[in-house]
């Protein structure tokens, strides 16, 4: 099994996501929706390739409304990025 590690980009994702939905739903849909995420990430552990082919060495797993930016390493999973699916995103 390979290790699970979030990059910063992908750590000040989630707390951008928490802050929208705080405002927007409330604190306590943000910590249950960040938590569900976190946690739905954890099956690349067992599964690294699950998500689908992205951008040059990268993959992305759909988690509900959300895609998830990782790339495989030998040792480790690294997640990129988590964007909301209609959040505009750089071009590839």
């Amino acid at each position: 099994m390979k290790r699970l590690v979030f990059a910063e980009s992908a750590r000040r994702d989630l707390l951008d996501i928490a802050g929208f939905l705080a405002t927007a739903a409330g604190p306590e849909t943000a910590a249950r929706v960040t938590l569900d995420l976190e946690e739905r990430i954890t099956i690349l552990r067992h599964s690294p390739l699950l998500g689908r082919v992205g951008a040059v060495s990268t993959r992305e797993l759909i988690i509900d409304k959300y895609v998830v930016v990782y790339v495989v390493e030998a040792e480790r999973i690294c997640v990129a990025r988590i964007w909301h699916g209609k959040q505009k995103r750089p071009r590839r």
